[in-house]
């Protein structure tokens, strides 16, 4: 409408960073729209031709149907020819005997059951695709870890994705893969862990190999929110920056109480006004006069609305179709195709999303090993299991775990003194107890009374204690809430998993509807209505995020790692740390770490000038790129020029 042209003036200059008077190539001049009054409207015969055309043509492009549901499987051509189905069970089969050896026959019950459930959903194309993409990765000397509910699969573990037992650790495949799950189109992805300076690799990877037809990185839009659209709005209105900065300082982000998302907003930015004028900070800023009152009108309609695409942190969707009939794309700003839909919207129209996720405790260790490797020293930390170094875990519980990916936290620190943990199994538990959605502070005592025996283990019915038992009668799982609800009442896995869903993302409504299901399937199994309401509380007191026992075991056994690591070679693995700077703490904290442990730091020499720490015996070179002042030319001259003399003192044999 005519009355609105003045906003999208506002969003016009938004763009193009200029004032609201301010000229602009890529602004539309004002009559180059036709906004329809009820003249207009009226006398539509009135109207050119051409502009009818062009109405009929944008209205006939708008008019399509998104298909909904279906699951869309990226295809996999098999090397030999065969099906997907007979290929996937030949590298299982084959996977389960290198895997289990003299055990395999007692395997088979399990892995026929998952493969017949990743038939029936038609999964065979999507693991061996997965299943490609990590022999790719191999062979490029990538590493990786396979966490979340993937790693409770065996076949997961037999293809090679997962290198997590699920026999050995008791992994729940439910929690991954189930029929009722299936039914509702909920499509388990799976999640990888690469080294965090190896994830663009892999992400060119899979674009070499599947093309930007059939592959894209998942999208979304970053939104308004009311501080920053009142922030843009006020310097179009010729605000300056101070002032905007002063104005702002007691701003809410969004709307927070004025107005229930799910609501219409309050109409003309009534809203946002009556909170700043409800809140004692902003009370007393000029909410009346111009040009504020206009820009928190404005701001109050921006709030929410797309502010400008972005790309998932690490999202991948693969299609059997090109892409662009499922979804629209951009080019991102790394040149990739991006999908405009977000990561629920993908899924809704049955794209399967693949996470490269990147870590930095996989860059530590492998550099760590690398650099043993050119000492001679060969280490195979998939030797360590089954994980009973009395010295690591001494290392561990005396709280030594600084720098060790996943357990170097103030907290996670603490929890392992607490309960002097000195098993895997233990550890894994504690990488989960310490969660929100897991974890508060009388559940956190109990768990390390009940870990060193000092409290007595209850459980409220018989049926949880196998499920129960490895966190000592506490549920510290995601997969523990599809466990009891299966045990205690008899409810579908299916409803189950929504309910976790619903805990995790705090929907109160659906808690509340699947509470009378649950009341009546335990009723039904002979409950009383007092056991009924303490499995209840137990079930619901588990609200927020947390990890599945799968996720928590990847990563309980990657810390392992890491600490063995640390114990025996510590200049190595603390080279490694403060070259990746991607730990918990600040880099200082690192280095009185090494100091800790004996290790001294030399200065930056031209003769070794890195870009990594390097590690020399009991000492460990800085490198000239972490010299402070020095421009990077500078830096790269001076590496060039210490690389060359150093390979002619090695040349020579002179030092």
């Amino acid at each position: 409408m005519p009355a609105d042209r003045w906003k999208f003036d506002i969003v016009q200059s938004i763009r193009t960073l200029t004032l609201l008077k301010e000229a602009h190539p890529q602004k539309h001049p004002a009559g180059a729209f036709h906004f329809r009054t009820p003249a207009s409207i009226a006398t539509w015969q009135q109207c050119p031709p051409e502009l009818l055309a062009h109405t009929l043509e944008l209205a006939e492009r708008c008019e399509f149907e998104v298909p909904l549901g279906k699951p869309q499987f990226p295809s996999f051509k098999t090397p030999d020819g065969s099906t997907s189905h007979d290929f996937l069970r030949l590298l299982v089969e084959a996977g389960l005997r290198r895997r289990y050896r003299d055990r395999a026959s007692s395997m088979q019950a399990q892995v026929n059951e998952e493969l017949s459930i990743i038939a029936e959903v038609g999964y065979e194309d999507y693991f061996l695709v997965v299943w490609d993409i990590l022999q790719d990765c191999r062979r490029h000397g990538i590493e990786w870890i396979t966490r979340g509910s993937a790693a409770d699969s065996l076949v997961c573990y037999c293809l090679g994705i997962s290198d997590v037992c699920p026999i050995r650790f008791d992994l729940y495949f439910r929690r991954f893969l189930n029929r009722d799950r299936m039914a509702l189109n909920k499509l388990p992805d799976i999640d990888v862990d690469f080294p965090h300076d190896r994830k663009d690799d892999v992400v060119q990877l899979i674009f070499a190999k599947h093309g930007p037809e059939h592959c894209a990185v998942v999208g979304g839009f970053s939104t308004f929110q009311a501080r920053s659209a009142f922030g843009e709005v006020a310097k179009v209105l010729g605000v300056a920056e101070r002032d905007v900065r002063k104005f702002t300082e007691h701003f809410p982000w969004g709307f927070g109480g004025g107005w229930v998302p799910d609501e219409p907003a309050p109409k003309g930015g009534t809203g946002l006004v009556e909170l700043l004028r409800a809140n004692p900070e902003t009370s007393t800023l000029p909410l009346d006069e111009e040009p504020y009152r206009s820009a928190i009108e404005m701001a109050a309609f921006l709030d929410g609305f797309p502010r400008y695409p972005k790309m998932h942190p690490c999202g991948v969707v693969l299609s059997r179709q090109p892409m662009h009939e499922l979804t629209p794309t951009f080019v991102s700003s790394k040149g990739l195709p991006t999908t405009h839909f977000d990561m629920d919207a993908v899924e809704l129209v049955g794209l399967v999303k693949m996470d490269i996720l990147a870590q930095g405790g996989l860059a530590v260790m492998r550099d760590a090993k690398e650099s043993l490797r050119r000492r001679g020293i060969a280490v195979d930390l998939g030797s360590l299991e089954p994980w009973k170094d009395p010295a690591v875990w001494a290392m561990i519980a005396d709280g030594g775990a600084r720098a060790v990916h996943h357990i170097e936290s103030p907290a996670m620190i603490n929890l392992c003194r607490m309960t002097n943990v000195q098993e895997i199994d233990g550890l894994v538990a504690i990488v989960s107890v310490i969660r929100p959605g897991a974890a508060n502070e009388s559940k956190k005592l109990s768990f390390t009374r009940r870990y060193q025996g000092l409290e007595p283990v209850v459980y409220p019915h018989p049926s949880l204690e196998p499920c129960l038992r490895s966190t000592f009668g506490l549920v510290v799982y995601e997969e523990h809430i599809l466990q009891i609800c299966e045990a205690f009442a008899g409810l579908p896995p299916g409803r189950a998993d929504v309910l976790r869903r619903a805990l995790v993302k705090q929907k109160r409504e659906v808690v509340v509807e699947i509470a009378q299901e649950f009341a009546a399937a335990a009723k039904a199994h002979g409950h009383d209505d007092a056991k009924i309401a303490e499995v209840w509380t137990l079930v619901t007191g588990f609200s927020g995020y947390a990890f599945n026992k799968a996720h928590s075991t990847a990563y309980g056994v990657e810390a392992y790692q890491a600490a063995w690591l640390k114990r025996y070679y510590p200049a190595e693995f603390m080279a490694g740390v403060l070259t990746h700077g991607k730990g918990f703490y600040h880099p200082l904290v690192y280095v009185l770490e090494c100091h800790r442990l004996g290790l001294k730091l030399l200065p930056p020499s031209v003769n070794e000038p890195g870009p990594a720490f390097e590690p020399q015996g009991k000492f460990i070179r800085v490198p000239l790129t972490r010299m402070k002042g020095l421009t990077e030319k500078s830096t790269e001259r001076q590496s060039e020029t210490g690389a060359t003399v150093y390979a002619a003192v090695e040349k020579t044999g002179h030092h």
